[in-house]
């Protein structure tokens, strides 16, 4: 792949902690512009932290949430925007239960929403955010549920049965039997429709790699109830700004309403990629790893389908000493401008911003 020439790539703090976005599906850039959302910790696994608000004009930082334990680096509190930026919602592990909390932006009031699930990922100008059930012991939280992060009414959207009742043959195999759990919602830029899989236990150890096994791609019609699609492989999905199409590893796009799907032509396949398009659609950005370990963003658009290198790392690693460590997770910025993604610096992980030249 070539490079493109001209982006400027800058971290957004000093490097003496890790500071990490939390993923590819939610940009940590308030919808204003104002503020960045970031994990702050000081610890080498990044297991405990602060979430805290960079504001991007001044560079100050400050914490809204002091001494969050999270399950591991990879996605750290599941920090992420609500009610159109006027809050943060995220989850943390205090005396052995997981807790959904809200922060006011404005105030910095904190209030605890539930408790006994874990968040999936919505969108900066809703007002709920999707959760799940303990995907390594789920108990009585199996299905998927919407939060209203005003009211903190809690409301089932899909039920366990409904969606393990069309799971494929090949997908209960890799489930090794029926799901306990739906897991890892992602809403749709329009908030009508969402994205899943299911989960079943396996060692029930929630810092492990075979904590569970979760499988599948499910399409679900929040507005109308009802499912729109099923595919057996996961990859890495994430909406197109029409709420219709997914586009999942490797480089293939899926209609979530017909089921069809394509390889998206000029995009050659990306190890260990997470794409995800900007808020207009013209912008797609993935990372990669090379061959020599090295994680790298790449940038794709407006002007041709060909994945340009934005960023590599000069050097492998993993940023942290987490047994689930960062990855880049690149998220583009509103108006499609700006890419976020963590970069390995040796001794700390740092979100750094990268600005598109063009775009």
């Amino acid at each position: 792949m070539e490079p493109l020439r001209g982006a400027r790539i800058t971290p957004l703090v000093s490097a003496d902690a890790h500071a990490l976005h939390a993923y590819f599906n939610a940009c940590p850039e308030s919808p204003d512009g104002r503020w960045v959302l970031l994990f702050v910790s000081r610890r080498a696994d990044a297991h405990v932290g602060d979430v805290c608000l960079l504001e991007r004009a001044t560079g100050s930082m400050r914490a809204l949430a002091e001494g969050a334990t999270v399950e591991d680096a990879h996605r750290q509190a599941y920090q992420q925007w609500a009610r159109g930026g006027e809050c943060v919602v995220y989850q943390d592990l205090r005396d052995d239960c997981w807790v959904i909390s809200a922060v006011e932006v404005a105030t910095g009031e904190r209030r605890e929403l539930c408790e006994g699930r874990q968040l999936g990922w919505g969108r900066a100008d809703l007002d709920f955010v999707p959760l799940h059930g303990l995907h390594w012991a789920p108990g009585e939280h199996r299905d998927l549920e919407l939060l209203d992060v005003r009211s903190g009414e809690i409301t089932v959207a899909v039920r366990l049965e409904d969606a393990a009742g069309v799971a494929t043959a090949e997908l209960r195999e890799r489930l090794g039997g029926e799901a306990a759990s739906i897991f890892f919602p992602v809403v749709s830029p329009d908030g009508r429709r969402v994205i899943f899989k299911l989960s079943r236990p396996d060692s029930g150890v929630f810092r492990d790699p075979r904590a569970s096994r979760r499988e599948g791609l499910f399409a679900w019609d929040l507005a109308e109830g009802r499912m729109l699609h099923v595919r057996d492989a996961w990859g890495h999905p994430a909406w197109h700004p029409d709420s219709r199409r997914v586009i999942t590893t490797p480089s293939m796009a899926i209609d979530v309403e017909t089921g069809s799907e394509r390889t998206i032509e000029g995009l050659e396949p990306l190890r260990g990629s997470h794409p995800s398009f900007s808020p207009d659609g013209r912008v797609l950005v993935s990372d990669f790893a090379d061959e020599a370990g090295r994680w790298g963003v790449a940038v794709a658009g407006p002007d041709a389908p060909r994945w340009r290198v934005l960023h590599l790392a000069a050097a492998p690693g993993p940023g942290t000493a987490s047994w689930r460590p960062p990855h880049p997770h690149p998220a583009l910025s509103a108006e499609g401008r700006r890419v976020y993604l963590n970069v390995n610096l040796g001794a700390w992980c740092v979100c750094h911003v990268a600005e598109l030249p063009g775009m």
